[in-house]
């Protein structure tokens, strides 16, 4: 069997070398015949990439491929598979250590697997070699994972936990839900590869676990296959998360994959952020042909933010509106309208504190009325919330009477 590792690196030369090299110390001897290809997709200086280029080029069957016309973390794995030779292909990220024996595990689960074209992963490892986690988990399409971690108010799917199954590296594998992409494999033949469109950083773990799953391929967990991932810091370059690429990334998928419950989370998500830009990547897509249009409910959240816009054009809104108005998404007009008051409740300390620092939020959402400072009294601040909550329903109802979305 042929073994290709591959990576793809974005301004992380000491972890792309130190990499390499332990795969070709350690693990070398997993596999009858191997490769290793990386692909660099940063723009750096010349001189720095012929310096990675020369020593990656003194490792035998190693290629280093530099690209710059691939704008993501995801599309450089498309090109890994494409330049592979390998029966399988074992793709990671370029500060990845695997523990002895767990590319001999993976190699022999091939073997007894031929003609599998499932998805392999397993377990992330801390500092100390503990298990950290097992897999990912989507236990909420409505957007309520219990991490914010694309910032600016915008959740992903999915969040980190543990299964005792996969602790015992001599366990049996099993299927999982979702896995994040710091190190997996498949066989080349069986990879189906990321959206060409997708771009920055974000939404790429549920795409890539989706596509398997639709075909009738499973997510399948090694508990013997156990990595490490550099998260400290040490030389790594923080990858921009820029929430507007998590959107169009996610939004892609939905639309590509038939996904309406995602389609819906993330229209919720980004509307109640933004929801000029929310429109601006609703008109980029197109429905595939033979498709039912989605239809987007009104969304008063997304009317909120744009009052509070509307109102103060040069001021974000703070996090007091981001997280009324995804409330208000959540629950649709009709709720929201009879239910104002306790909206409203939920939201009163955050944006009395708001309103006494005399935050620009709290200026552009309550100054017109004179009630910003800490003279404000918590009747002033609720009535105008609920007179906002309710105008953005209404508002909402009059934009989109019969839904909308892509058509």
């Amino acid at each position: 069997m042929k073994l290709t590792f591959g990576f793809a690196l974005t301004a992380d030369d000491p972890g792309a070398a130190y990499t390499a090299h332990s795969l070709l110390l350690h693990h070398r001897d997993a596999a009858d015949e191997f490769e290793l290809i990386v692909v660099d997709n940063s723009a750096a200086n010349s001189d720095r990439a012929a310096l990675l280029e020369s020593e990656i080029g003194q490792i035998p069957n190693a290629r280093y491929i530099r690209d710059l016309s691939l704008p993501s973390s995801y599309l450089p794995r498309n090109r890994v598979f494409a330049e592979a030779t390998g029966d399988v292909v074992i793709c990671c990220d370029s500060h990845v250590l695997f523990e002895a024996g767990a590319i001999g595990a993976l190699v022999e689960y091939f073997r007894e697997h031929p003609n599998s074209n499932d998805l392999i992963t397993g377990p992330l490892l801390r500092c100390g070699g503990k298990v950290s986690a097992t897999q990912q988990i989507i236990y909420d399409w409505e957007g309520v994972p219990e991490r914010d971690l694309m910032g600016h108010g915008i959740r992903v799917f999915g969040t980190w936990l543990t299964d005792r199954r996969g602790l015992d590296p001599a366990g049996k594998p099993f299927e999982i839900m979702k896995t994040g992409l710091g190190a997996f494999a498949c066989r080349r033949e069986a990879w189906p590869g990321f959206h060409e469109s997708f771009t920055g950083y974000g939404g790429g773990e549920v795409y890539l676990c989706e596509k398997f799953r639709q075909r009738g391929d499973h997510v399948v967990w090694l508990p013997a296959f156990r990595w490490w991932h550099n998260f400290m810091g040490y030389d790594q370059p923080a990858y921009a998360r820029d929430w507007k690429d998590w959107a169009r990334n996610t939004l892609t998928t939905a639309v590509e994959l038939d996904r309406p419950d995602m389609f819906d989370a993330a229209v919720t998500q980004i509307g109640a952020r933004a929801p000029d830009a929310l429109n601006k990547a609703l008109a980029a897509f197109t429905r595939p042909a033979g498709r039912a249009p989605y239809r987007r409910p009104p969304l008063p959240g997304n009317a909120l933010t744009r009052l509070f816009q509307d109102a103060a054009p040069e001021v974000e809104a703070g996090p007091a509106c981001r997280s009324m108005a995804f409330e208000m998404n959540r629950r649709g007009p009709a709720d929201c309208r009879g239910n104002a008051d306790s909206i409203v409740r939920d939201i009163l300390p955050r944006a009395r504190s708001l309103v006494a620092k005399r935050h620009p939020w709290a200026l552009s959402a309550f100054g017109r009325l004179g009630i910003v400072g800490r003279k404000a009294t918590d009747a002033a601040i609720c009535s105008r919330l609920r007179g906002y909550v309710l105008e953005a329903c209404d508002l909402a109802e009059r934009e989109w009477p019969n839904g909308a979305g892509l058509s």
